[in-house]
């Protein structure tokens, strides 16, 4: 179906009303690489999602396109619960990467909504996940940026909490790292609120340190930065006071005070509330509680 003037419309938050075959028809979002549209492509009638890079250096793209063309090949991303590619090419300054049409992310979907996933909610999102990087994990890709934005549900009408892992802007080599960041995302979901600070280094390593616990000696010992943030005393290390983080660094740290500061450690956050349950979703609780803290644990 080739292109006439009734498929054009005014541009769309700056973006040309066509890319290629692509006409622009709805403008989805942004981030620091540069914007997302819903385009209809003028020869075959399908309709994408076209991630339009503006900002991204040519290194940006090509690294996430050599991922997206290396799951394409060795894997199926419909199954693995990872967005499906399409079509990429380059239209004079852009260069554009074409997606299927998903609904929306978890992060829009929970603020749209106003309240937490529940565990019912979260066990099957968590179950696909670990599909997903499953897949990722015999692919040898690591997707390095594992947030609700992310993750997006698939047709929440149609398939409720049917959703699929986004953006491999960040991508690389495989990590065991990741799995946690699963869980943190799931606890997060659970919560309502971020598990830990992202305002600053100091107030998340306070977050991890308060909920997690500290890392062990022998791990700081073998980090370069453990006295940027750590005070050594004989063989042991202690976190710095917010005082002695800003004498020895020279300027203060960026705290932002949580709703999680009330609790001593990360399962009586997660448990919180947890009397008032009957057994059966007491020991639910129980068990999802267990499984993020393991996931967790750094120390091994």
């Amino acid at each position: 179906m080739p292109a006439t003037s009734k498929h054009l419309c005014a541009p769309v938050h700056g973006l040309p009303q066509q890319l290629g075959d692509y006409v622009v028809q709805q403008f989805l979002g942004e981030g620091a690489f540069g914007k997302v549209a819903k385009c209809l492509n003028s020869k075959t009638g399908e309709v994408v999602a076209l991630k339009i890079f503006e900002n991204g250096t040519l290194e940006d793209v090509e690294r996430e396109l050599g991922i997206l063309l290396h799951l394409h090949h060795t894997t199926e991303p419909g199954k693995a619960n990872i967005i499906k590619y399409i079509d990429h090419f380059a239209w004079k300054e852009y260069k554009c990467i074409a997606y299927e049409v998903l609904d929306r992310s978890l992060l829009d979907f929970s603020m749209q909504r106003g309240r937490p996933f529940s565990l019912s909610e979260i066990r099957p999102m968590a179950q696909q996940l670990l599909v997903a990087f499953e897949t990722l994990k015999d692919a040898q890709v690591l997707h390095s940026d594992l947030k609700p934005d992310n993750i997006m549900l698939v047709n929440q009408e149609e398939q409720p909490f049917k959703v699929k892992l986004i953006d491999f802007g960040c991508g690389g080599f495989f990590s065991e790292l990741e799995q946690g960041m699963i869980f943190m995302t799931d606890g997060e979901g659970f919560l309502g609120y971020p598990l830990f600070s992202h305002v600053s280094h100091y107030d998340n390593l306070r977050t991890i340190i308060q909920l997690l616990g500290q890392p062990s000696d022998e791990m700081l010992n073998k980090s370069f930065y453990a006295d940027k943030f750590f005070l050594q005393m004989s063989s042991n290390w202690t976190f710095k006071t917010p005082l002695q983080y800003e004498i020895t660094n020279c300027r203060k740290p960026v705290i932002l005070a949580s709703h999680l500061d009330e609790f001593p450690n990360l399962e009586a956050a997660l448990m919180c509330g947890a009397d008032n349950l009957s057994e059966e979703a007491y020991l639910d609780l129980k068990a999802f509680t267990d499984l993020v803290k393991n996931l967790l644990d750094f120390r091994g």
